[in-house]
C-alpha cells in the first residue's frame, strides 16, 4: 500500500491512478485533515461481492479450508 502527501497527489493523479489500478494496491493520502484512500473501479466493484461470500457461512468456511490446504493436496481435475 502506498501512502502519498497531498501535494504529491495533486501533481502526479495520473501516475497514483496507474499505481492502484495494475497492481491492484491502494494509495492512501495522507495530510493534517482526514486522510483519503485512492482505489481502483475493479477493486471497488469486487467488495460487494466478497462481503456477499462471506456473510454465507458455508462459503465461507470452505474459503478457509481452501486456504489452509496445500497446492499437493489440491485436486488437478475438476468433477461437476
Amino acid at each position: 500500500m502506498n501512502i502519498v502527501i497531498a501535494a504529491q497527489v495533486r501533481a502526479n493523479l495520473h501516475w497514483l491512478i496507474d499505481d492502484s489500478a495494475v497492481p491492484h494496491q491502494p494509495v492512501i493520502t495522507k495530510r493534517t485533515r482526514p486522510s483519503a484512500l485512492l482505489t481502483s473501479a475493479a477493486d471497488r466493484a469486487s467488495v460487494p461481492e466478497t462481503l456477499f461470500l462471506k456473510s454465507v457461512a458455508e462459503t465461507r468456511k470452505r474459503t478457509v479450508v481452501g486456504s489452509n490446504t496445500p497446492v499437493n493436496n489440491c485436486e488437478t481435475e475438476l468433477v461437476w
